[in-house]
């Protein structure tokens, strides 16, 4: 991850520093390399804002990611009760693979928030950038839920304030966000998208669904599941009822992960395209912005080109698992009239 006068470089900007690299560009000038830990003086930031009120006992998988190099000082220093998993640092990940976007990825953390009684459970990516959340009984907060949490005390604290969210995230977090009197902005998928809105509208929060969470003032950086842990835990530690009764006032909808969705020999354009023109859809809200998106009040779609441009992805979302079910099987027969060719998963 690069990141140059506080713009996160993706895409084509990597690609074309890539080109420069190869091809010797960039002059001769002389540079120095310096080694720097920084761990320590993290914890130390990090706990010198934060203290729990109370200690609440929190399940992390690290996935032998980074972040296992961390967590387990950083969580004690802030007074939360820690039980660190795969905390233990290792590039062949042993234990899953450290995406916590994949529900298989978290069957693990989920097991031992149940054995261990934990009040809450949390899966870091492999970079400590991205994190999932889950309830005293295993329940999955994807990311745009559980920003919820961090919006009502940021609005709290900021009436008016914008958040940021990707194409990828729900609608219903929107509205949750205006209808407490903030302000959304979505933008295209993936954190450079996120983090180039956030400084353009001076925006104090900022979510992708892949699980990058920003804050925006002081403490701005490209997406760092630790601290948003810290905060979470901040906030909940501060209210005297039970986690189960205050995870009760996240608003709560049937979400799935999303799904990625080859297009060759096409390409994400034109399916895009494609859709867009011939989609007939009574009854439901089409949209074009970041891609195609289909809502009928109970269930709702987003198909957008993914982040690197490789082909599309999918989420649904809604009431329920049945109305899930009902767009699912009509963004089939829309997709498959567009090209046969595609391989859908789903």
């Amino acid at each position: 991850r690069i990141t140059l006068d506080g713009k996160l470089l993706s895409g084509s900007d990597v690609h074309a520093l890539q080109a420069r690299i190869a091809d010797g560009a960039g002059g001769g000038g002389a540079g120095e390399l310096v080694e720097q830990t920084f761990s320590g003086r993290y914890v130390e930031a990090v706990s010198a804002r934060i203290q729990l009120e109370r200690p609440l006992k929190v399940v992390v998988d690290c996935a032998n990611g980074a972040s296992g190099l961390i967590v387990p000082r950083l969580l004690a220093a802030i007074g939360a009760d820690a039980v660190p998993l795969y905390a233990d640092v290792d590039g062949s990940f042993p234990s899953h693979l450290p995406d916590p976007s994949r529900l298989e990825n978290l069957e693990d953390v989920r097991l031992c928030v149940r054995n261990f009684r934990a009040d809450l459970g949390f899966a870091i990516g492999g970079d400590g950038d991205r994190l999932v959340m889950l309830g005293p009984h295993g329940e999955v907060y994807w990311p745009d839920r559980l920003l919820t949490v961090l919006v009502r005390d940021l609005l709290d604290r900021d009436p008016g304030a914008t958040v940021v969210q990707d194409a990828m995230c729900s609608p219903r977090l929107g509205r949750f966000v205006e209808s407490l009197g903030g302000r959304c902005v979505v933008t295209d998928l993936g954190p450079a998208a996120v983090q180039a809105a956030l400084m353009e509208k001076n925006a104090a929060l900022g979510v992708t669904f892949a699980g990058q969470v920003f804050e925006g003032g002081d403490w701005s950086t490209g997406g760092d599941a630790l601290f948003a842990i810290c905060r979470l835990l901040e906030i909940l530690a501060a209210d005297t009822r039970d986690v189960p009764d205050l995870l009760a006032e996240v608003p709560d909808w049937f979400s799935q992960p999303p799904l990625f969705l080859p297009t060759r020999p096409s390409t994400p354009e034109k399916v895009l395209d494609r859709l867009l023109e011939s989609a007939d859809v009574s009854g439901a809200e089409v949209g074009n912005d970041h891609g195609f998106s289909i809502d009928y009040g109970n269930a709702w779609t987003r198909i957008c080109r993914s982040a690197d441009g490789s082909g599309l992805m999918v989420r649904f979302e809604g009431d329920d698992e049945a109305a899930v079910t009902r767009l699912t099987e009509l963004v089939r027969h829309l997709l498959l009239l567009v090209d046969e060719r595609l391989k859908l998963p789903f």
